[in-house]
């Protein structure tokens, strides 16, 4: 009898290892590193969403249009086309964990990455991605503040973190500048 369960539980096991398994790996990023792997980093306004299928129509993608108003790091001129992952066709939505959703006026900072003829994509899904509100000082701010201490060394992000507080937008720009100026330093 107890032959009998083994050879079941092997036989599930077995079973189990030969199904492909799905995942998506979400790896932090400090803030550093973002800087650092970005192709561009701009300060824009969604301007325009488009979802469409993808290819044979296995998963939908929205394209962004933002409107730039300053480059921090490359050149992308004067508005960027982007695309992530999921959106809604009709009543078709798609969701991929982990990748950011725009709406038309939200301002941002993006970090882009991407190469050749390929529409960019913001760089770690969501953690490239810093929205920016205005606060009751009526100041442009970056929330939250994802910034490396005063000495530019990476810090871990901890979840509910009271530390992290809202940045004004110009310093946002600095503490990237910064980082760049440090990296072209090296």
């Amino acid at each position: 009898m107890m032959r009998n369960v083994v050879r079941a539980l092997a036989a599930m096991l077995c079973m189990l290892a030969a199904t492909s398994a799905r995942a998506t790996v979400y790896v932090a990023t400090d803030f550093p590193t973002l800087v650092a792997e970005a192709r561009a980093i701009v300060v824009g306004r969604v301007i325009a969403l488009e979802s469409r299928w993808t290819d044979g129509r296995h998963g939908i993608e929205t394209l962004v249009t933002v409107e730039v108003e300053q480059s921090l790091k490359g050149d992308p001129g004067t508005s960027v086309t982007l695309r992530t992952p999921g959106g809604q066709m009709g009543p078709y939505l798609s969701v991929m964990p982990g990748a950011p959703r725009f709406n038309e006026g939200d301002d941002v900072v993006l970090f882009l990455t991407g190469a050749g003829p390929a529409l960019p994509h913001v760089l770690g899904l969501a953690q490239g991605v810093f929205r920016i509100a205005v606060d009751a000082a009526g100041r442009r701010i970056v929330v939250p503040e994802m910034l490396a201490a005063a000495s530019l060394t990476p810090t871990p992000v901890v979840r509910g973190d009271l530390a992290r507080r809202p940045a004004p937008l110009d310093r946002f720009a600095a503490e990237v500048k910064a980082l760049l100026a440090q990296r072209m330093a090296r």
